[in-house]
């Protein structure tokens, strides 16, 4: 932003121009209930949170919307109140990727929620960069099979970004007649990992709604109101963002190369062999070119399955959508003999070798957890299928597809276990997890920070005697307290979650239940941004720099092709503790940012680098001081 005056800096250090999450607990404390809420809001209210450290000082609330009531498609949310100034402060939603991981597990309990779990999976401690402080959060379960998310219907678990898109908007329309309170409110979304595509996804469809909602108002000579059929969506804020295969991909390379995780000889052949633009995220062997738990689009769906992003709903489809009930009309029957056809299905798929392109099992997410190594990942016969007997697992068309797959087998060896989210980073034991989960996903090592631990208090596994005087930061292995903590029949009950219907599966924090278009998560981002760059609408995105799945190398290469012109040049950042928080640059209705050793998951990582962040989206730009 230019030379910024050391008087200009002095008010901000001295808190003008931010407030400090123990600012936010002083100057407000705990709500009473405002009298403005529906019957629907009030059953959602938490009154009591089992474990936490201290009575609720926010209104907390969560719960199931019904986005579909043919199909039984139920969506499972939390919702955080701010502690400061809620009638005023902005709506945000927040998603993790994946695709098919929990924003409950992953940004409310381990990220940017008012609590972390503690080892003992029982008890919690406050989180003071939780981003209620400062906004109402909104956290949201999808698709339907994710976490407590669920459907009647078994070809519901058969997905892509278009219904997850409508789902999401359906989500909110519903959500905010149970909470019309908000629907006035400036409204954001915010995300990560493959929330690359969940986030502008979401954000096209509610412009598009919201174009139909005005005409709608228009021809009736009436305006417009929030809430029914409209939503006040006034920006997104994305980080490490998976948007554009073919330069996320080579990012990907090019960061694992510079940061020597891997060697020259390995580096040549990826680039001379992979076809970027269709295989990745880039993972071991064969799993980057069939992707796991992914189905081709060419495949013959079912025909209430929406399965392309660009797909035109019919006007009696999108009048559906629009017209809401003031209450859901139920949750639906139980689901385990459903689910069981699901898995046999699965089976079905996995015995036929030439089905493997299309679908199959062993999902392996987007950033699935927290940070993790690569020891034990996949197997010699789903990894190492030039060897396996019978010839390949699939068809090729041609040796290079067959050559890149063993080169990126031999460069994730070369990787050696490290956390791939985070590369600078410790695993945690695997008998420390915690999880008792049987997805392969959560069986993998964790990884946290050198010597870290946990975001507020000191660990017995931190590395004190190597470092003495550093501060833990997070615990390593907060993955499987999380998952023990929401698999507690007082916290379900308490969440109103697994409770009238009850789900024939232990929650995780990614699942093996859905099988999401390969197609969608291959195809590129960059078309949407240039739509939605046209919305005036505030774009920020921002990227770990020590995350080596999504690096921000691919990032700062797709949105240098958008050709946006720079508005202010690239330069430091600085959060309240006065250290570098990362580099930013200013486009024309795009800002990209830098978090300072953050890896994949940045609120976890770099929670109050990321708080600040977060605060200079929504509140404008702080004071960045020249050194």
């Amino acid at each position: 932003m230019g030379p910024v005056r050391w008087l200009v800096l002095a008010c901000w250090l001295c808190g003008c121009l931010a407030i400090s999450p123990s600012q936010f607990k002083k100057q407000h404390s705990m709500h009473a209930h405002e009298p403005d809420y529906t019957p629907e809001a009030e059953a959602d209210r938490v009154n009591e949170l089992p474990g936490a450290p201290n009575a609720l000082d926010f209104g907390l609330f969560s719960g199931y919307v019904t986005v579909d009531e043919s199909a039984g498609r139920a969506l499972f949310y939390v919702f955080a109140e701010a502690r400061s100034s809620n009638r005023h402060a902005p709506l945000l939603l927040w998603l993790n990727g994946g695709p098919g991981c929990s924003s409950i597990g992953g940004g409310f309990m381990s990220e940017l929620g008012p609590f972390y779990p503690n080892k003992d999976g029982k008890s919690l401690q406050q989180n003071p960069y939780s981003w209620n402080n400062m906004a109402n959060v909104l956290w949201l379960e999808s698709p339907a099979f994710v976490g407590f998310s669920y459907s009647n219907k078994t070809s519901d678990a058969i997905v892509g970004d278009a219904r997850t898109a409508v789902d999401a908007r359906m989500f909110l329309l519903k959500w905010l007649q149970r909470f019309p309170q908000y629907a006035h409110r400036d409204f954001y979304i915010s995300g990560e990992s493959y929330g690359g595509h969940y986030v502008p996804n979401l954000a096209w469809e509610i412009v598009q709604g919201n174009k139909r909602a005005e005409a709608a108002a228009a021809a009736e000579g009436v305006g417009v109101s929030p809430g029914k059929g409209y939503i006040n969506l006034k920006g997104f804020f994305v980080g490490n963002a998976w948007t554009d295969a073919y330069i996320d991909n080579k990012g990907a390379l090019d960061y694992w190369w510079t940061h020597s995780m891997i060697g020259d000889e390995s580096y040549a052949a990826i680039r001379d062999n992979c076809d970027f633009n269709t295989i990745g995220p880039l993972m071991r062997g064969s799993e980057a070119l069939t992707l796991p738990g992914t189905y081709k689009i060419s495949r013959p769906q079912p025909p209430s399955v929406t399965n392309r992003r660009d797909q035109t709903l019919t006007k009696k489809q999108q009048q559906q959508q629009d017209t809401l009930d003031p209450a859901d009309q139920g949750l639906g029957a139980k689901l385990g003999d459903q689910i069981s056809d699901l898995r046999s299905q699965q089976s079905d798929l996995r015995s036929k070798p030439s089905d493997l392109r299309s679908i199959t099992s062993g999902f392996e997410p987007l950033g699935h957890t927290r940070v993790q190594g690569w020891e034990g990942y996949g197997s010699s016969s789903t990894t190492r299928f030039w060897e396996s007997e019978g010839g390949p697992m699939f068809s090729h068309k041609n040796d290079k597809e067959m050559v890149c797959a063993k080169w990126l087998d031999i460069a994730f060896k070369e990787h050696g276990n490290v956390n791939i989210y985070e590369i600078y980073a410790d695993v945690c034991p695997r008998e420390s997890a915690g999880s008792s989960s049987s997805n392969a996903a959560q069986r993998k090592y964790r990884g946290a920070l050198l010597g870290y631990s946990s975001p507020t208090k000191p660990s017995e596994q931190s590395d004190t005697l190597a470092h003495p005087h550093r501060k833990p930061r997070y615990d390593p292995c907060v993955d499987g307290e999380v998952e023990a903590y929401l698999n507690l029949p007082e916290v379900q009950e308490a969440l109103h979650a697994n409770q009238t219907v009850k789900l024939p599966w232990r929650w995780t924090d990614c699942t093996s239940l859905i099988n999401y278009s390969r197609d969608d998560l291959l195809s590129s981002m960059i078309p949407t941004y240039r739509k939605l760059l046209q919305e005036d609408l505030k774009i920020w995105v921002f990227s770990g720099d020590v995350d080596g799945i999504v690096p921000l190398v691919g990032s700062r290469r797709w949105i240098a092709s958008l050709g946006l012109p720079v508005m202010k040049p690239w330069r430091a950042w600085y959060s309240k503790t006065d250290q570098v928080g990362g580099w930013r640059i200013d486009y024309q209705g795009l800002t990209f940012a830098t978090v300072r050793n953050a890896g994949h998951m940045v609120p976890y990582v770099q929670p109050e680098r990321a708080y600040h962040l977060l605060h200079q989206f929504l509140h404008g730009s702080m004071p960045e001081p020249s050194k």
